[in-house]
């Protein structure tokens, strides 16, 4: 989900506590915005901290001035190669920049039927992500790639990773009892940083630190939890509302999409991006899926008259353009 999805989400948890609502109205006390920040801690956490620390077995450093797809997918096969024989094995991969608004994308994607690591080299495209014309790589024995490895591949994410700007994803691969390897998107996100444990301990370093600094204020009569209370509980409910949403992922099978629409009386719902919200087994090359899949939207709308709308971030790739 997206940071502000989980601050918004974070403030709501505060504002079950009337007496926060009645500090931020009578007091003009951000106390809501505490549940926001820690709605948002877990993520923070991951990617301004815990990524810096991981170490990866190998990284795929490609050169923007030697470009070759399969230089790229072999560096990654590297990584499933130590997975089959030890179990497990984790890759690094980094993005091409090439100026300070410039950078050389490329696409990855892993074929679960051909068990091959497809690698496709894309524009150059600025900080937006937008291509620059005429930058599309020529040769196509340099441009695209298929390595085969030797094991049936099992992913839960979108199937195509666009690297392109910025620092690139980490994959772990990881041999499943089946046999089957399992492909880990960011392998150091949602680990200790999105713990039931680290957010009691530090709501109760907190609370510690509230009971000795906060005073009762203005009519403590009308509060049923001590106002030094309120800081600790919030803390507790916001990151735990993170961790829970990120646990409890949306699928366009969840009956609690025709819930919301009930119970908000919405006349419009958008999906986006389509691709977030496929579940384990949604494939978006498998018509018959599909369309099972949109079949169960197609009833919500005409049964609720609410417009569905489904937003569908196609890739960029060489030689075509965006679709959208």
């Amino acid at each position: 989900m997206k940071g502000f999805t989980h601050f918004i989400s974070g403030m709501a948890v505060a504002s079950f506590f009337p007496q926060a609502v009645h500090m931020a109205a009578s007091e003009s006390s951000f106390i809501l915005c505490l549940g926001g920040l820690f709605g948002i801690l877990p993520d923070t956490l991951d990617f301004k901290l815990a990524k810096y620390f991981y170490k990866s077995d190998f990284e795929v450093k490609p050169d923007p001035n030697k470009l070759d797809a399969r230089e790229i997918a072999n560096g990654i096969a590297q990584a499933v190669n130590k997975a089959i024989e030890t179990g497990r094995g984790t890759v690094q991969l980094h993005t091409m920049q090439i100026a300070s608004n410039r950078w050389r994308s490329y696409l990855l994607r892993f074929d679960t039927k051909t068990s091959e690591i497809c690698v496709d080299i894309g524009p150059e495209v600025d900080t937006g992500q937008i291509p620059f014309d005429g930058t599309e790589l020529k040769d196509p024995e340099k441009a695209h790639a298929r390595v085969k490895v030797n094991c049936e591949f099992y992913q839960q994410f979108d199937k195509v990773s666009n690297i392109a700007i910025m620092t690139g994803p980490c994959f772990e691969f990881a041999k499943r009892e089946d046999g089957k390897m399992e492909i880990v998107f960011l392998p150091w996100h949602r680990q200790w940083s999105h713990s039931f444990t680290l957010g009691m301990l530090i709501a109760f370093l907190v609370g510690l630190v509230t009971f000795f600094t906060i005073p009762e204020g203005p009519h403590p009569e009308l509060y049923t939890i001590p106002r030094w209370m309120l800081y600790p509980l919030i803390i507790l409910f916001g990151s735990m509302v993170h961790i829970i949403e990120d646990n409890e992922g949306l699928t366009l099978e969840d009956k609690r999409i025709a819930e919301t629409i009930v119970a908000t009386h919405a006349r419009l719902c958008i999906i986006d991006p389509l691709q977030a919200y496929l579940g384990n087994d949604g494939d978006m090359l498998n018509a018959v899926r599909m369309r099972n899949l949109l079949r169960n939207l197609t009833r919500i709308a005409e049964d609720h008259r609410c417009a569905i709308l489904l937003i569908c971030h196609m890739s960029k790739s060489a030689g075509n353009k965006s679709l959208y």
